[in-house]
């Protein structure tokens, strides 16, 4: 998703100044003129002081959400995710002012807000209808998004109109129009697809509460959102797969519909969150998992026996280690983790992704051979062997495919030294809480047989679910490929994932 030149480096653009804060929460449709060329413009903005969410759309291709919203005297400006700018004033409902693309490329822009139907909130959330169904409205980077948490149907949305929106034939789809979606003033959604009635829910009230906490000198940054009343309510601690990671699961507010508080932050080192990131040691996570546990354990409208921790990937690893440090933890549950410590399966997954990419049998093992040197190298401390079989693996094709040769002194070995042999196997023997553990049927990240067989003569009160038709992001497929690359066309999530874990929070967690 790609509007039109809304995606590139940061630069500098002074503000216009208004004489004093204004409301700026609305809907705002007109134009931008750049090199000759008008576009379509729609902005809308949502929230309040300090806490503003806003996305952005031109010539009707998907949305995509605003990195930051400055408001104040000094005006109103608005960051893309690549740094351009958007910035000026906003007198008698109209904000106009120059937007700002490269340093040599800019342009200007009218746009007007749309009067009001319902009071200026979010769309995010979940929406319910009478039988029951749950519909999920989500923002991320990349924009808005609709999903069907019963049989894992998303879509990104496009504005087309006051609270109108469409979607395509694929999850990232943003040339066709399969259907159309509306929010109207009784906090209502109705979707249509191809000219049918496909769903009519109302929004599930919810509250959010901007949470910060410490542990090991950083401060962590994030977001608690709580069910309708007064509680207690069960709750869910958001971890991160591996990697820079900011916020938690897009389909989070169908957990808030079904009655648990959720708590989601970003990575250390990521979005608002200070600290390095995947420089840390999984001791380190699992530290910032308990912070935020602590957080919740503090307050009365949580269960404190019933906080647990949702652990995707790497953050699998993290909820077991973190679980096994603390009795506040509740309840686990693990997403698309390997049973094996992280260096094996770092191994095939880059040896699968050669496979996919459709190198020889030679090739992949002697990629995995390479790989195993370069993750063990850090503990073994055989740095000539390291060398030596880089050198060798200098002049193959999938060389910078597996990473390539970082030098002695980069970070990137003390984590595999920290972390690489890492064992979640004998963590599940000192655990006696509930544990679902989710494993995608394609996982090209994990090797779905040896988490299989791991678990079947692990102990403890383990629910082992393979997930089918699911890759390791969970998106739905019929067969092996990397999930960055299915994301376009994907219809969806895969349909057993989120009511698994909806049905075993509902026996387990309350």
């Amino acid at each position: 998703m790609k509007p039109y030149a809304l995606s590139l480096g940061a630069l500098i653009l002074p503000g216009l100044l208004l004489a004093a804060p204004v409301e700026v929460n609305g809907r705002w449709t007109g134009e931008l003129e750049m090199e000759g060329k008008s576009h379509t413009l729609v902005i809308e903005i949502s929230g309040y002081s300090g806490q503003h969410q806003a996305i952005y759309a031109t010539d009707d291709r998907a949305s995509k959400s605003f990195k930051t919203v400055e408001d104040g005297p000094a005006g109103l400006k608005l960051v893309t995710t690549g740094g351009s700018f958007f910035a000026g004033r906003i007198q008698e409902e109209t904000y106009t002012g120059r937007y700002q693309h490269d340093a040599k490329r800019s342009g200007t822009f009218r746009a007007r807000r749309a009067p009001a139907t319902i009071p200026a909130v979010a769309l995010d959330g979940a929406y319910r209808a009478s039988t029951g169904e749950v519909w999920v409205v989500s923002r991320s980077d990349a924009g808005l998004f609709l999903g069907n948490t019963t049989n894992g149907w998303a879509r990104a949305l496009r504005p087309a109109g006051p609270d109108r929106y469409v979607f395509g034939n694929t999850l990232l789809d943003e040339k066709s129009t399969a259907g159309t979606v509306e929010f109207t003033g009784n906090g209502r959604l109705t979707a249509t697809m191809g000219g049918q009635a496909g769903f009519s829910g109302t929004r599930v009230p919810f509250t959010e509460e901007a949470i910060r906490f410490e542990n090991e000198g950083s401060v962590l940054s994030g977001m608690l959102t709580l069910p309708a009343g007064p509680g207690p309510f069960p709750a869910v601690v958001l971890l991160h797969g591996s990697g820079p990671q900011v916020g938690g699961e897009p389909w989070s507010h169908a957990l808030v519909a079904d009655g648990f508080a959720v708590l989601s932050f970003d990575k250390r080192g990521s979005g608002k969150s200070t600290g390095p990131d995947w420089r840390a040691s999984f001791e380190t996570y699992a530290n910032d998992a308990l912070a935020a546990i602590a957080v919740l354990h503090r307050r009365k409208d949580i269960k404190p026996d019933h906080i647990g921790l949702y652990g995707p990937s790497q953050g699998g690893y993290i909820a077991l280690l973190a679980a096994s440090k603390s009795t506040d933890v509740g309840f686990v549950i693990i997403r698309s983790t390997a049973a094996i410590p992280p260096f094996q399966q770092e191994e095939y997954r880059l040896g699968k992704l050669l496979e996919i990419q459709g190198y020889s049998a030679a090739d992949v093992a002697a990629a995995r051979a390479f790989v195993h040197t370069k993750f063990n190298t850090p503990v073994t401390g055989d740095w000539a062997a390291y060398e030596s079989v880089a050198d060798r693996a200098r002049s193959e094709k999938w060389f910078e495919t597996m990473g390539g040769s970082p030098a002695r002194e980069h970070p990137a070995h003390e984590f595999w030294r920290q972390n690489g042999r890492f064992d979640p196997l004998p963590l599940l023997a000192r655990l006696h809480i509930p544990i679902l553990w989710l494993t995608p049927e394609f996982d090209e990240s994990s090797p779905v047989p040896e988490t299989v067989a791991a678990l079947k003569s692990a102990p403890g009160e383990i629910a082992h679910l393979i997930i089918p038709g699911a890759d390791h992001g969970m998106l739905a497929t019929s067969g092996f490929h990397v999930t960055d690359e299915n994301l376009a066309g994907s219809p969806g999530l895969a349909p057993e994932f989120l009511p698994s874990i909806r049905r075993w929070l509902a026996n387990n967690a309350r």
